[in-house]
């Protein structure tokens, strides 16, 4: 089934339903042997960040006995362990990304000596070994967590068991929106992409209460992520150059490409700004009001036709 709720659903069976079908589907793609390995560290991450959207829709049912705090560690740190495998491949294609963007105004054969530098580095994927090791920790880590699911104290249903958790994601976002702007650096712009991307997690969950107006705020809270994490893909970048740049001799290639990522960036963080705007221009208790009237009316609704309205 769908990360979405089911009408004959109650939200804690929606809770751990959607909960087991994540933590199953990265054991399946460690185990299987279906993708490549760079793509199941990446697949196993995605996973472990949409489990915890979820602890954070339902975060005040779940903080009985310390449950959320522990789950939350939990799947971070599972997914923070593969964090420097994920880095480690995508930079080769963060830096061709880049080079395409300004592809009329360049020759990207100018920046070879960089990108042979970057796959040194470990840019061209770290080790089988290495990811091995990590792909088979996450197995252990994702199957303990399978087995405590059942456990999760989500005794309520209906809207009030997300409605906290739901506001205060959609507040941090909000906030994190100002923050980043008022002072724009790297660190600030990751914390906002990381609360955007709970909020979209949060509306996919829920697109059903309306599909038409939600489906459509997900699609635009999707659209903030991925340009908010292709400019954290840039901030890594930069970082690997300014560390690599005694082991390239061609100072000129890397204040180029400096330059480049300045420009992107600018451009990046310029059409995220009002993109975000429209999407948290409501303050959390208006916002949170209008999510519960859609409940209530989806709720209601009897018959055929459900959700088209």
């Amino acid at each position: 089934m769908a990360y979405r709720l089911e009408r004959d659903e109650t939200v804690p069976d929606t809770i751990r339903r959607v909960a087991r079908e994540q933590i199953e589907r990265g054991l399946t793609e460690i185990d299987g042997g279906q993708l490549d390995r760079n793509e199941a560290v990446h697949q196993v991450r995605k996973h472990c960040k949409k489990v915890r959207a979820l602890l954070r829709l339902a975060r005040d049912p779940l903080q009985r006995n310390g449950v959320y705090e522990f789950e939350n560690a939990w799947f971070r740190d599972t997914a923070r362990a593969l964090s420097p495998l994920r880095d480690a491949a995508t930079l080769p294609a963060t830096l061709d990304t880049l080079l395409d963007s300004f592809g009329d105004q360049i020759d990207p054969s100018a920046f070879t000596a960089v990108r042979e530098a970057l796959a040194r580095r470990g840019g061209a994927g770290p080790d089988t070994q290495a990811i091995e090791h990590g792909l088979t920790d996450a197995r252990d880590r994702l199957g303990m967590a399978l087995d405590r699911l059942p456990d999760w104290p989500i005794r309520k249903d209906g809207f009030a068991t997300v409605a906290k958790g739901l506001k205060r994601t959609y507040r941090r976002a909000r906030t994190a929106l100002s923050v980043a702007y008022e002072d724009p650096t790297t660190d600030n712009f990751h914390e906002w992409r990381k609360r955007v991307k709970y909020h979209w997690y949060h509306l996919r969950l829920l697109t059903p209460v309306w599909p038409k107006v939600l489906g459509t705020r997900a699609d635009a809270a999707h659209d903030l992520s991925n340009l908010l994490g292709a400019d954290h893909d840039l901030a890594v970048l930069r970082q690997t150059l300014l560390d690599a740049r005694g082991e390239i001799d061609d100072p000129n290639a890397i204040q180029t490409l400096l330059a480049l990522l300045d420009r992107r960036q600018e451009h990046l963080r310029t059409a995220a700004r009002p993109l975000g705007r429209r999407l948290f221009a409501e303050k959390p208790k208006v916002f949170l009001k209008r999510m519960e009237d859609y409940w209530d009316a989806w709720r209601a609704q009897k018959g055929a036709g459900e959700g088209r309205d």
